[in-house]
C-alpha cells in the first residue's frame, strides 16, 4: 500500500472515530453541573471561579482541596471558567472533546505501534463508545480522567518514538515522554503504573527483547529498567505526595482488614469484566460490601489466577495477550482498594484506561482466531508433509493454486464476519453508552438511577435528598436523608449525611431537633464554614449564647462576606440584647443583597418579636416574592398579618403554605382556628378532620373540633355524640387532669343532652382550674354550670 493511500485511510478512520463519538456524547452538552464533587471542582470553588490569575495558577500547584494533588486538572477548570463562564455545557463539552481526541490518540498510538489499522480501530472505538466510559466524561467532577489519559497516551507515543531510533537524536523523545508523564500525574494520580507498561510495550509490540534469549536474564533486563528508573521515580514521587494528601480520606486499616480488601478487589477485577461485557445497571456509586461472602472472593480470585495462568501461556505465540491482560490488571492495582480510598466499591471511571488492555486482547485475539489455516492438503499428499518428490510438477503447481485461492477465500470470508461481527458490537455499544448519558442529565437523574440499579445505596439517597432540599421540599429531603442515614450507618458514612438532616431539621425550625445532629456531623473543610454557622443558629435556640458565638464568629473568620452568616450574627446580637446592632446588620445585608430572600424573611421576624408588626409586614411580603415555596416563611407571614388584625389575608398565606406541604398540623390547625373566627364554620370543621387525618391523637385538635360541634350555633354543624367522642378522647390522653378540656366535654353533654353528665363534668373542670389557679376557666364553668342545671347547652357567640 503507497503511503498516500495509507494516510488517506488514516485520515478518514480518525474523522469517523472522532465524529462518531462526538455523537454518542453529544447530549453531555446539555446537562447540568452535579451536586455530588462538581461544586468542589468548579461551582462552590472560589479560585475557580474567579477565572485566570497568577494568584489562583499558584494555588493549583498546591491545593489538596478533594484530598487529591490535580494542578494540571485544576488549571483545566480555571481555564474553562475563564472562558465559558458557568455555562455547564461548555464545560462538558470541554471534556468530550478530550475524550474524542483520546480515541484518536489510540488509534494513531496503536496504529503506529503494531501496523494493524483495522484492529487499532477497533480498541480505538470500543475505547470511544463502551459505556463503562460514560461517568469518566459526563462528570466534571473526573474531567482527571480524560486529561490524565490524553497525557497518558502522548506518553506512549513520545516513547515509541524513543525506542524507534538510533541512539542519536533520541533524548529529546525520552524527555519528551517524561513531561507529559508528569503532567499525568498532575493530572491524576492513578497514572503510577504507566512504567510498568512501558515495560509490557517493550515486550510487544516494541520487541526490545527479541534479540534476547528465550528467558532473558536480569543482566540483559537491565538496560531497559535503568532507561525506566526516571519514570519511577516519578511514580514514586506522586505515591509519596498522593499518601500524604489522601491520608484523610483513607479507610481506616483496622475497620476494613486486608483480607476484606484483597476479597473486594478480586471480586471488583471480575466486575469490571463481567460490564466490560454486559454494561447493564451503571452506577454513580456501588457501595461497599459488609457481607461479602468468602466463596465469591475465592472464586473470583481463583479466575483471575486461572486467566493469568492462561495467558502466560500463551504468551509466546500471542504476546499479545498478556500484555493485554497484564496492562488491565496492572493499571487497575492503584484504585482496586489495596489501600481503600473513599467508600465505593469500586467505580466506572477506574476502567477508563485499563480497559484499553482488555479491548487489545479482544481485538488482537479476534483477529488472530481469524488468520487463514490449510483447510486441505493437495491431492495425493499425505497431511502436513507438503507435496512428495515423485509428484509431477503441474499437479504440484495446481495443488498449490488451489490452496491459494482457498486461503483468500477463506480470508475473505473471515474478514467479512470479524467486520461484522464488530460493528454490530460497536453499534450496541454505541446504543447503550447514549442510554447511559441520559441518566447524567442532572443529580436528580443521575441519583434517580443509581438508587434504581443498586441496592441500600445511601450516596444516591442523599443526593436525592439534596435535589429535594435545594427544591425547598423538606418532607421529600426528610425522607430521603432518612433512609440514607440508616444504610450509611453501617459503613461508617454517616456524618455527611448528618450535616443535611440536621440542615433540613434547622430549616424546618426544629433548632433543638437539629442539634445533635450538627454537632455530630463531620464535613470537609469547604462545607465546615456553613456547618458552623447553622450550629450557632441552633445553639442560638437552645439559649447557648456563648457557644452559638464562638460557631458563628468561626463560620464569619471563614467567610467574612458571606451574607446568611452575617444574619446569624444580627441574630445573635438580638438574642444578646443588642437589638440596635442587630437591626444594623440586617440593614447592610439587606442593602447589599436586596435579592436574598433569607435576609427578608430573617429580618422580619425579627420586627415580629420586636412588636412592630407593620413593618415586619412589609418585609414578610418581600421576602414571599423571592421565596414563594417557602412553607415557614408564608406561615410566619400569616402570624404577622393575625396580629395586624387581617385575619382573611393569614388565612390566604396559610393555604399557601398547605399548598406545599399539605400534611403539616399545625399549620391545618391554625387554617382552622381562623376560618372559625371569621365565621367560615363548615370549612373549620374539614379543617380540622384533615388536621386529625395527619394525626388522630392531637389534643388540640379534639378539643378544638369538639368544641366548635358542641356549640356552634349553626343546627347544620352541631353533632353532640361526635363532640362527646373527640372531647372524651382528649380526656383520656390527658388522664382527665386538664380543665379546659373537661370544660369542652361538659358543652358536649349538655348538647347530647346528657345534661347529668355536664353538670359533674363541669363541676368537676371548676374545681381543677381552681386547685391549677386557673380562675378564668374556673369562672367560665361557674357561668356554664348554670345553664346546664337549668337543661340548657351553650351555643358560641
Amino acid at each position: 500500500m503507497d503511503r498516500t493511500h495509507h494516510a488517506r485511510r488514516t485520515a478518514i478512520i480518525a474523522s469517523l472515530l472522532a465524529t462518531v463519538t462526538l455523537a454518542v456524547f453529544w447530549p453531555v452538552c446539555h446537562h447540568d453541573f452535579l451536586s455530588y464533587d462538581d461544586a468542589e471542582y468548579v461551582t462552590d470553588n472560589p479560585h475557580v471561579l474567579s477565572g485566570l490569575s497568577w494568584a489562583n495558577l499558584g494555588w493549583a500547584l498546591g491545593a489538596t482541596r478533594t484530598c487529591n494533588w490535580l494542578p494540571v486538572t485544576w488549571m483545566s477548570h480555571i481555564l474553562d471558567v475563564q472562558l465559558f463562564g458557568l455555562n455547564p455545557g461548555a464545560h462538558h463539552l470541554t471534556s468530550l472533546i478530550l475524550h474524542a481526541a483520546n480515541a484518536v490518540l489510540l488509534f494513531l498510538l496503536l496504529q503506529r505501534l503494531t501496523g494493524a489499522c483495522w484492529c487499532s480501530s477497533l480498541v480505538a472505538a470500543l475505547f470511544a463508545l463502551h459505556p463503562l466510559h460514560v461517568e469518566s466524561v459526563a462528570w466534571l467532577a473526573e474531567r482527571k480522567d480524560v486529561l490524565s489519559a490524553f497525557f497518558f497516551i502522548l506518553t506512549l507515543w513520545a516513547y515509541a518514538r524513543y525506542a524507534a531510533i538510533p541512539a542519536r537524536g533520541r533524548t529529546i523523545w525520552y524527555c519528551l515522554a517524561l513531561l507529559l508523564f508528569a503532567l499525568g500525574l498532575m493530572s491524576k494520580p492513578m497514572l503510577v503504573t504507566l512504567p510498568f507498561v512501558l515495560l509490557l510495550l517493550d515486550y510487544w509490540p516494541l520487541r526490545r527483547l527479541e534479540s534476547k534469549s528465550q528467558k532473558p536474564t536480569i543482566r540483559e533486563l537491565l538496560p531497559l529498567l535503568t532507561e525506566k528508573l526516571p519514570f519511577f521515580a516519578l511514580s514514586a514521587a506522586s505515591c509519596t505526595v498522593t499518601f500524604l494528601v489522601q491520608n484523610a480520606a483513607m479507610v481506616n486499616p483496622a475497620h476494613l482488614p486486608i483480607v476484606q480488601r484483597l476479597g473486594n478487589a478480586a471480586v471488583a477485577c471480575v466486575a469490571y469484566l463481567w460490564q466490560t461485557f454486559w454494561p447493564a445497571r451503571l452506577a454513580i456509586f456501588y457501595p461497599y460490601p459488609l457481607d461479602l461472602p468468602t466463596w465469591k472472593a475465592v472464586a473470583c480470585a481463583c479466575v483471575l489466577i486461572a486467566l493469568t495462568g492462561a495467558f502466560v501461556r500463551v504468551a509466546r505465540r500471542w504476546p499479545f495477550a498478556v500484555v493485554g491482560w497484564l496492562w488491565y490488571l496492572g493499571m487497575l492495582v492503584p484504585v482496586i482498594g489495596l489501600v481503600q480510598v473513599g467508600a465505593q466499591a469500586r467505580a466506572d471511571r477506574y476502567t477508563y484506561l485499563p480497559l484499553i488492555g482488555v479491548f487489545i486482547l479482544l481485538s488482537r485475539g479476534a483477529a488472530a482466531l481469524m488468520q487463514p489455516r490449510i483447510l486441505t492438503e493437495p491431492a495425493g499428499v499425505i497431511p502436513g508433509k507438503g507435496a512428495s518428490a515423485s509428484s509431477p510438477p503441474s499437479r504440484q503447481i495446481s495443488a498449490e493454486t488451489e490452496e491459494q485461492d482457498q486461503r483468500r477465500q477463506w480470508s475473505g470470508k473471515r474478514r467479512w464476519l470479524l467486520a461484522g461481527g464488530a460493528s454490530a458490537v460497536l453499534a450496541g455499544l454505541g446504543c447503550t453508552a447514549r442510554q447511559q448519558v441520559q441518566y447524567w442529565q442532572n443529580s436528580q437523574t443521575v441519583f434517580e438511577h443509581a438508587a434504581r440499579v443498586t441496592k441500600d445505596n445511601y450516596v444516591a439517597l442523599t443526593g436525592l435528598g439534596i435535589v429535594a432540599l435545594r427544591q425547598a421540599d423538606l418532607p421529600g429531603a426528610m425522607d430521603y436523608l432518612q433512609r440514607a442515614l440508616e444504610y450509611a450507618r453501617p459503613h461508617g458514612g454517616a456524618d455527611l449525611i448528618k450535616y443535611y438532616v440536621g440542615a433540613v431539621l434547622q430549616m424546618q425550625g426544629k433548632g433543638l431537633e437539629a442539634l445533635p445532629y450538627l454537632q455530630e456531623a463531620m464535613v470537609g473543610p469547604s462545607m465546615r464554614p456553613e456547618r458552623n454557622c447553622r450550629l450557632g443558629a441552633c445553639l442560638l435556640e437552645a439559649g447557648r449564647l456563648e457557644e452559638a458565638e464562638a460557631a458563628i464568629k468561626e463560620a464569619i473568620e471563614a467567610e467574612p462576606n458571606n451574607p446568611d452568616f452575617r444574619l446569624a450574627l444580627a441574630m445573635l446580637r438580638h438574642k444578646q440584647g443588642q437589638p440596635a446592632q442587630a437591626e444594623a446588620l440586617f440593614r447592610d445585608v439587606i442593602a447589599e443583597h436586596p435579592e436574598l430572600g433569607k435576609a427578608h424573611r430573617t429580618f422580619a421576624d425579627f420586627l415580629l418579636v420586636q412588636g412592630r408588626s407593620e413593618e415586619a409586614q412589609i418585609e414578610y411580603a418581600a421576602a414571599i416574592k423571592l421565596l414563594p415555596a417557602d412553607f415557614a416563611l408564608h406561615r410566619a407571614y400569616a402570624t404577622a398579618l393575625t396580629r395586624q388584625g387581617k385575619t382573611k389575608d393569614a388565612i390566604a398565606q396559610l393555604e399557601a403554605a398547605l399548598r406545599l406541604e399539605p400534611r403539616q398540623e399545625q399549620a391545618i390547625g391554625e387554617l382552622a382556628e381562623l376560618l372559625s373566627q371569621v365565621g367560615s364554620n363548615r370549612q373549620a370543621v374539614l379543617e380540622y378532620n384533615r388536621c386529625l387525618e395527619v394525626n388522630s391523637n392531637s389534643v388540640t385538635t379534639l378539643n378544638n373540633l369538639a368544641w366548635l360541634l358542641a356549640t356552634n350555633p349553626d343546627d347544620q354543624i352541631r353533632d353532640g355524640p361526635r363532640a362527646v367522642e373527640l372531647a372524651e378522647r382528649a380526656c383520656r390522653l390527658t388522664q382527665w387532669q386538664a380543665p379546659v378540656l373537661l370544660g369542652t366535654l361538659a358543652a358536649a353533654y349538655a348538647e347530647a343532652g346528657r345534661f347529668q353528665d355536664a353538670v359533674a363534668m363541669a363541676e368537676r373542670a371548676q374545681e381543677q382550674a381552681k386547685a391549677a389557679n386557673l380562675p378564668s376557666v374556673a369562672a367560665r364553668n361557674a357561668r356554664l354550670l348554670e345553664l346546664y342545671r337549668q337543661g340548657k347547652a351553650w351555643r358560641e357567640e
